[in-house]
Order: C-alpha cells, then structure tokens, then sequence
C-alpha cells in the first residue's frame, strides 16, 4: 500500500506547541525587542524588521481608530500598546514586492535600472532584505527543537505508527518534529532521508553504518536544518547541506546519531539561515532544488492509494500546494485531521479537485484528541450514524 501523509503546521502546534503561522509575526516583533546592540548585525536586522513592522501600523491607524471610535474592539499585540496583529505572509509579500519590483523610474538618455524605489515610504532594499534576515533567522530559531513547549513525543509517536516502510510523507513544517520521530522510530535518517546526502562540512557522524531510510520525507518548504554553507543563494541541489546539530548551540538534532563537532569558534555566533521557502504570496520555485521538491511531491501523489492530510487546510495562497493537489486520484481515499472548517475544505476537494465525496473520512477534533481517541475517526462516525438516522424518516 501506497500511502502519503500530509503534514501541515496544525500537527506541531498541537503535538510540540510550536507557533501558527497567524502568531509567527507578533513573536518575531516581541523577538525584535529583546535584541541588545552588541550583537550588531542582528541588532540592525531587528531594528529594520521594527521600522517596517511600526510603518505598517502606522497605515492601518486611521482605519483602526476609526473602527474603534463606535466601540468596535480589536486584536492588540498586547494589553499596554496600539500594535495590531499583522499576518506573515502579507508582511513577507510587501517586503518581497518592495525588493523585486520596486519603482525603476524611467530615464531620458540614461539607465536608472540601478535606482529602484520601494513604495513603501523611506525604505530602501537594504532595509527591507535586513528586515526579511531578521524573520527568516527568528522563524529558525523559534521553530528549534530547544522551543518545544510540552512535547507530545507518546502522541508522535503513535500518529507515526500509521507510516509504514515505502509510504511517503509531505510536509509544510520547517521544523523538525516529524524527522526526529521518524528517526527514533528507525524507518528515516537525516544522511540520505531528505533526498540529497550532503552533511555539513562542520559536522562529523561518529557511528559506522547508518541503514537507509524506508519512508520518503519531502519537505516542500524546505527545513530548518537545510543550510547554504558557501553563503549565497544558487540554482544547484549540490549547494545544499543538512545541519544534524543546532549551528548556534551545538546541540544535536537527532539523538540517534552521535556526531563530532568541527565548527570553528566565530561560527558558533552566527545568523540562523535555512533553506527555506518563506511564507509569501511570490513563491517563485525557480530553483533545482525546489522544482525537484515539488516533482518528486506530485510523483508521489500520483501514485498514491490513500491519503491523510494531519493538521494542514490547504491555504489558497499556497498556489503550488494547490498544483500538488490538483494531481491527487479522483477515487482515492482521503482521510483528513484536525480541520478548522470542515465544511469549506471538504468542499474545495470535491469541487475543485473533483474527490469523491464518499471517499473523503475526517476528525474535527485536535490531533491530540484523535490520539487520546486511538486514531478513531469519532466525529466522522457520528456524522455518518446521524445520516443513517435521517434516512429512516
């Protein structure tokens, strides 16, 4: 059997009560805050992410205040100030807009293409990439195995029970929940499980044969623990490291693989940043390695003879999520966990993929829940008894 788990960020929150992506922005600002001067360049990157959060504020006040003047309560950041909640993945667009299609006026008789200008008010691309840094090394360091709150491992571990060898998982998650569980279960490994096997250059494995991994893990947005060593973005798969240790700790991901540390002192100091796909609406997928992520998923799919989707509401946004699942057999079975509104997605997947609705089984409540509920399918059951009871009349 042919199966494909789907993971999305509603698993980790509720099994290592990791952040949404709807509360990923007022971390990062609070983050923002806590930054003192010595650490320089993270010092300034948390400074531009202020500047640029505050101007966004600053847009939406005459609106809000406006609202509020006939009693209308809104959201704060907290109690002692008027900061509203801004959504991630709107503030990642505007920054990504800012940076890759600024203004460019147009000269007589010369090339301005050297003189972009942001339409966001006095700021220019350099603050704006500083401010993107600061969120990209804040969603690493807040998505770290150290960040667990309260981890489920029992619950993990049962969910995974599920994954048999050569079934295939899929993940939105940067984090790395799912690889530990896998690994401790001994079906995975970091060395060769994610698709490509390059081990960071500063990093030694000191166990003598590793057995392959048995389940396919494909992480679409990349990981925490993916790094670029040689330090810029590139078009190769090659270019790609796997971190098996936190680059700022030390600590080891992956118990089950005792490693050697070779960093260098000044190394242990720097900036977190992964290869990953940030959550913004211009997810340009122009790399080798990202198109490959995203074949390897639909090869996958295809294939499939059953499918479970686990804390993951297939975003509108998330336009190539969407292509991935545009691909699923019509008549597969599709079991869904942990759904916000049942009804709208159940929808979509019947009326946008064309799933057969009597294929589609589902649980309304938490993952926790489901588990405590030995995996069964409780709400679902209920639903399907109260069909049969109507029928009767």
């Amino acid at each position: 059997m042919n199966k494909v788990f789907i993971f999305g960020a509603g698993f980790s929150y509720d099994i290592a009560g990791l952040p949404l992506g709807k509360d990923l922005t007022n971390k990062i600002f609070k983050k923002s805050e806590s930054i003192e001067p010595k650490e320089n360049k993270l010092f300034e990157c948390a400074k531009a992410f202020q500047e640029v959060f505050k101007y966004l504020q600053e847009q939406a006040k005459p609106i809000i205040d406006y609202l509020q003047s006939d009693g209308t309560k809104i959201e704060r950041l907290d109690d002692k100030r008027d900061l509203y909640p801004i959504d991630l993945e709107y503030l990642l667009t505007l920054i990504d807009l800012n940076i890759f299609s600024p203004y460019i006026p147009k000269g007589i008789g010369v090339d301005l293409q050297s003189c972009p200008v942001p339409y966001m008010k006095n700021f220019t691309p350099f603050i704006l990439k500083d401010a993107k840094t600061f969120i990209l090394h804040s969603i690493a360091e807040l998505l770290s195995p150290d960040r667990y709150h309260n981890p489920n491992y029992s619950g993990l571990m049962k969910v995974l029970s599920l994954v048999e060898p050569g079934d295939n998982i899929l993940t939105f998650n940067y984090d790395l929940l799912l690889e530990q569980g896998l690994c401790e279960k001994g079906i995975w490994n970091p060395i060769d499980g994610y698709g490509f096997n390059k081990i960071s250059k500063y990093e030694e494995v000191q166990i003598g044969s590793i057995e392959k991994s048995k389940v396919n893990l494909i992480k679409i947005h990349g990981s925490i623990n993916w790094v670029n060593e040689i330090g810029i973005e590139t078009e190769f798969n090659d270019d790609i490291s796997i971190n098996l240790s936190d680059p700022k700790t030390g600590n080891n991901y992956f118990k089950e693989l005792p490693i050697k540390l070779k960093y260098p002192r000044y190394k242990i100091k720097q900036f977190y940043n992964p290869v990953v796909i940030l959550p913004t609406f211009l997810k340009h997928f122009n790399k080798s390695y990202e198109l490959d992520l995203v074949n390897r998923a639909v090869r996958k799919i295809k294939s499939a003879t059953k499918i479970y989707m686990i804390g993951y509401s297939l975003p509108l946004a998330d336009t190539i999520a969407n292509f991935i699942f545009s691909q699923i057999p019509k008549t597969i079975e599709i079991v869904i966990i942990n759904i916000d509104n049942k009804k709208s997605l159940i929808s979509r997947l019947k009326k946008e993929y064309k799933i057969d609705g009597e294929k589609i089984k589902y649980e309304t409540n938490t993952v926790s829940k489901w588990v405590e509920n030995n995996l069964r399918l409780v709400q679902y059951q209920k639903d399907r008894e109260s069909e049969e009871f109507l029928k009767d009349f």
